[in-house]
């Protein structure tokens, strides 16, 4: 074990190496969470400070920052239907044409938004309400709330589990990760984290169930 060890750093070889940072034109101002559009080769980051959405087209290496007139936290994708949905500080959920980058409808929210997913499945997306006590459920198609879920305080990042029907949400106040049933449209479980505490992120392995 120890020869093999010493063989690696022998090696002088990392596993992950930096590359050149990638300038966005859109100048200085905070981002929040990024996502991608796998099907179509882009890169999503949300840029509240500048009220935009940053895109980067892995092909051609192309960067630009949309302007699309209101602040997001949190972007989602729906690839077939080229459509990205959005949401934050601004107090509603924008929809967006991923060809044209032209903001097509809008849905004002009783707060500030944060993370946003796309459920392909049942047709509706899904915002927390950041800092707040709520999750809402949209109709992707019409933007019109359909319902909301309760949570605990002050959610941050969520993961969708499409198989499932679950989403994950981490919960900053209570250090824990609350489980929601999509189709019952609540929460069913939750998950304390111990010495992890105020979480913001999270990744779902869906090859390890």
């Amino acid at each position: 074990m120890i020869a093999n060890i010493i063989a690696l750093f022998a090696l002088n070889t990392a596993p992950l190496s930096a590359q050149k940072p990638i300038v966005i034109p859109g100048g200085a101002g905070h981002f929040d969470f990024m996502n991608i559009d796998a099907k179509n080769h882009l890169v999503l980051a949300c840029h509240p400070g500048k009220s935009a959405l940053a895109v980067l087209d892995i092909t051609t290496g192309k960067t630009r920052d949309i302007s699309i007139g209101t602040e997001v936290n949190g972007v989602s994708v729906d690839s077939a239907k080229h459509m990205l949905y959005a949401a934050g500080p601004g107090n509603k959920l924008v929809a967006i044409n991923s060809k044209t980058m032209e903001v097509t409808g809008a849905l004002p929210l009783d707060g500030p938004g944060d993370c946003v997913q796309f459920d392909h499945k049942r047709g509706v997306v899904y915002i927390d309400n950041d800092d707040g006590t709520h999750l809402w459920i949209v109709d992707a198609k019409t933007l019109k709330l359909t319902g909301t879920v309760a949570i605990k305080e002050a959610p941050e990042y969520m993961e969708l589990d499409n198989g499932k029907g679950l989403i994950f949400q981490a919960i900053k106040s209570t250090s824990t990760v609350q489980v929601i049933d999509c189709d019952a449209k609540k929460v069913t479980r939750e998950y304390t984290l111990g010495l992890l505490t105020s979480p913001h992120g999270l990744v779902l392995d869906d090859k390890v169930r």
